[in-house]
């Protein structure tokens, strides 16, 4: 679930703030293995992330 891998993200990295939603979409592109494309360098902080910057 992705409410599963959200939850974990949020603890492992303690989102607060403005880094819960990043967490949400982090955790969104986790559970399909897809890569999130972003110019945001933020994203590198989430484990199991593929990020590709803009």
């Amino acid at each position: 679930m992705t409410f599963g891998v959200f939850k974990h993200l949020s603890q492992l990295c303690s989102c607060i703030g403005n880094d819960v939603p990043d967490a949400l979409l982090a955790a969104s592109a986790i559970r399909p293995d897809a890569e999130l494309l972003t110019a945001g360098a933020g994203f590198g902080r989430f484990p199991g992330l593929r990020v590709k910057m803009l």
